[in-house]
């Protein structure tokens, strides 16, 4: 035994402590599409304060969609992250001259109102600086 043997010995320790809690470390929502957003059932919006709408609520035909860092949630059910894969879709535009628009795919435990659970995964891209859900769909 050499006297690197101890300190290679901890080190070992020192990582496998380290990775339990790795593992278990919660799934964060990209911050661009962190917001209030506003509209229908694939489109929407960010509703930012301004002089005709200084509270930056959603119009009367319009639907919130709130999603912070770790869920997101409409009127009847609220969803909080599991995990999150995040890529570039080509497919979609990022604004008028260029394409490769942010995409994410959340997979989520959510609840409604009346305490029903159960699991689903979203897919969402930012084209042209507006939200669109490809997909939706419970797991």
């Amino acid at each position: 035994m050499t006297n690197k043997t101890p300190v290679t010995i901890i080190i070992a320790a020192i990582g496998f402590a380290i990775l339990p809690g790795l593992a278990h470390a919660k799934a964060i929502i990209p911050e661009q599409f962190v917001g209030r957003w506003c509209g229908g059932q694939e489109w929407y919006i960010l509703r930012e304060p301004s002089y005709l709408n200084p509270t930056g609520d959603c119009l009367k035909d319009e639907d919130p969609l709130v999603i912070d860092r770790k869920s997101y949630g409409m009127r009847d059910a609220y969803c909080e992250v599991d995990s999150i894969k995040t890529w570039i879709d080509w497919g979609e535009p990022w604004d008028t001259r260029n394409m490769g628009a942010p995409s994410i795919r959340i997979n989520a435990t959510c609840f409604d109102t009346n305490y029903n659970r159960w699991k689903e995964f979203l897919i969402m891209v930012l084209p042209k600086g507006s939200l669109k859900i490809k997909e939706r769909s419970k797991l």
